[in-house]
């Protein structure tokens, strides 16, 4: 039997964890912050779709976060629904680590990330492609591979054997009527655990609203739990050649919504680097805007947008079971785990079901509520908006974005003078002015060579097809040099390593101060 020994580490950000079992062991030992939830078989840091008071959060049809649970010989790990965060998983001298964070399990592991390799944000990227067409590990220091797992369970034995299992399949969706039916059913049983009085700490619901469609479709559905506050940003990055309006404000108005209007440039002005927590995740570095609003996200259940510009697409392009996206998302949680809230994409639920989504936003009940263009036309959550009496002329008018790009996924990387703060930027130049000369200019070579190498491929394939198609014949492409190559080769590369060495180091002095503290007697509730 194995079962569960929880330290709770006051130092440690609320919402972050850290498992380990040694191998042949019966104990899971879980380091912990303040904020995790914990029962003698089970912990968890998000709010699922069951009652709270019951348990079982790895086997929701919905999760927010992160959850583990005891079964006899197994520790069952369960990643969230949707794939904005995931479970990394480390072997190291005989025992697996696993965590919600990546800095913190390597942290626990005595890792670090390989100062060489410069395709950490890639690889971490690839998520884009959906659940089995991402790539599943990283690197280490050490030539080690921490594993990466989105949208899945996991059942873990004493030998250490890992068996990745699918999550619960939602029910099938037939017409608007169902499809709604389930949104709505979700959110009020998601929404009701977090607010659950058996929780350590009950979270209330917050949206964030811009001037397009999903958040608009969104805000219905929190409307309808009782959401009374909301956030905007009136100023989407700025585009040459179209506006930069974006704000939600009179979206939330309609709904009855209390809106704060908040800077995306905030975080500029600050002096304490915020951009680490959020670039030290691989992907959540275009979020670092969210530090200007961190005063009003503790205690919240964050009700988004997150994956509607696919799921909710009448022409979506990533039509699949495999919830592949249209961006590369943010994993927030250190930052979330310091500040004290969990994050709930609402598109996310039901995604695997996204070929039925289609069939819906193409049918003829949906035409009323249908732009008839070939480009941002979403009659699912226009539908939402204006049946809760929001004008058609008030949303989804342009398609617009607030998140800062520190790793386009095509041309070519901004200058980082543009997107970190004086303090980060110069902090940053000095981390990288250290790095040893093979890790970047070699690297840089060679990452060059292999980008005309492919550049050459994608002509070559190009003429074969056109060959192919004079012939009558279908030539499928055929790449031989790894995509990441599609960039230019920038410093910009390295502000991965930077911010995660910076949360590794973190993470160690608390780890080392609570034994140290501690002096091996640590308070454990098994």
């Amino acid at each position: 039997m194995i079962r569960l020994a929880f330290e709770t580490l006051h130092h440690l950000p609320r919402l972050v964890w850290v498992a380990c079992l040694e191998r042949g062991g019966d104990v899971v030992r879980v380091s912990h912050g303040p904020w995790i939830e914990t029962s003698e078989t089970w912990f968890a840091e998000g709010a699922w779709d069951g009652e709270f008071a019951e348990g079982h959060p790895a086997d929701a049809m919905v999760l927010t976060g992160t959850a583990g649970e005891v079964r006899e010989d197994t520790l069952v790990i369960s990643t969230p629904t949707h794939t904005l965060d995931r479970i990394h998983l480390i072997r190291s001298g005989g025992r697996l680590y696993t965590s919600n964070s990546l800095a913190l399990v390597l942290a626990a592991a005595g890792e670090a990330c390989a100062c060489g390799y410069r395709y950490y944000m890639h690889d971490l990227a690839t998520i884009m492609k959906g659940i089995r067409g991402y790539r599943k590990h990283v690197p280490t220091q050490s030539g080690n591979r921490v594993y990466l797992y989105y949208h899945c369970i996991l059942h873990v034995d004493s030998g250490l054997n890992v068996r990745v299992l699918p999550k619960p399949v939602p029910p099938a969706v037939r017409s608007y009527g169902d499809y709604y039916g389930f949104l709505s059913r979700m959110v009020e049983a998601v929404v009701q655990n977090a607010r659950s009085s058996h929780r350590l700490v009950a979270y209330e619901p917050l949206i964030g609203i811009s001037a397009g469609y999903d958040s608009a479709a969104c805000a219905v559905l929190a409307r309808e739990v009782g959401c009374t506050e909301g956030f905007t940003f009136p100023r989407a990055r700025p585009r040459p050649g179209t506006s930069d309006e974006d704000s939600g404000k009179t979206i939330g108005e309609l709904l009855g919504i209390r809106m704060i209007e908040c800077d995306r440039d905030t975080y500029l002005e600050r002096t304490d680097r915020p951009e680490i927590e959020f670039l030290a995740s691989g992907t959540g570095g275009d979020l670092v805007i969210m530090s200007g609003i961190e005063g009003i996200l503790e205690r919240r259940i964050l009700l988004t947008g997150d994956h509607g510009d696919t799921v909710w697409d009448k022409d979506s392009p990533r039509v699949s079971t495999e919830i592949k996206r249209g961006d590369p998302g943010a994993a927030l949680t250190d930052f979330r785990g310091r500040v004290g809230f969990l994050i709930f994409p609402i598109p996310f639920i039901g995604a695997v079901n996204h070929p039925q989504i289609d069939g819906i936003s193409n049918s003829a009940e949906m035409r009323p509520w249908s732009l008839a263009r070939d480009y941002y036309d979403r009659p699912i959550a226009r539908r939402m908006a204006e049946d809760c009496g929001i004008p058609r002329e008030t949303i989804g008018q342009s398609k617009q974005a607030v998140a800062q790009t520190f790793h386009p996924t095509t041309g070519e990387h901004e200058p980082l003078e543009t997107m970190l703060s004086s303090p980060a930027l110069q902090d940053f130049w000095v981390f990288y002015e250290a790095l040893p000369a093979s890790a970047k200019w070699r690297g840089e070579r060679v990452s060059r060579l292999l980008r005309g190498a492919l550049w050459l491929n994608l002509r070559l394939n190009w003429r074969i097809k056109r060959f192919g198609e004079l012939l009558g014949v279908d030539v499928k492409p055929w790449i031989c040099i790894p995509e990441r190559y599609r960039l230019t080769p920038a410093p910009n590369d390295f502000t991965f390593h930077w911010a995660i060495g910076e949360m590794i180091e973190r993470y160690q002095r608390v780890l080392k101060r609570e034994i140290y503290q501690s002096n091996g007697e640590r308070s454990t509730r098994a």
